[in-house]
């Protein structure tokens, strides 16, 4: 299947508890182009390097700027929300 058929999946929080585990497993298949979003580079480090240029970093959700930027990108057909805060 070539990439221009692929659904492409952007994944807001790639770094988070649940967003880098959503982001890898859709990274696995064939089916998907997948991208994540992070607000900061530091959170790589809980993905392979071969991911990496699939990432953005520097996304602040909270940003009506930096998500029209991060749309415009990457151009989903379908978007995860795994960006949230979980009591500790």
């Amino acid at each position: 299947m070539s990439s221009d058929n692929k659904l492409r999946v952007l994944v807001l929080g790639a770094n988070g508890m649940l967003g880098h585990v959503v982001f890898r497993l859709f990274a696995t298949s064939s089916l998907y182009d997948v991208f994540g979003s992070m607000r900061s580079a530091t959170g790589l480090r809980l993905l392979p390097d071969r991911m990496h240029d699939r990432v953005y970093t520097a996304v602040d959700v909270e940003s009506s700027n930096d998500i029209t930027r991060l749309f415009a990108s990457v151009r989903p057909n379908v978007v995860i929300n795994c960006v949230g805060l979980i009591k500790q």
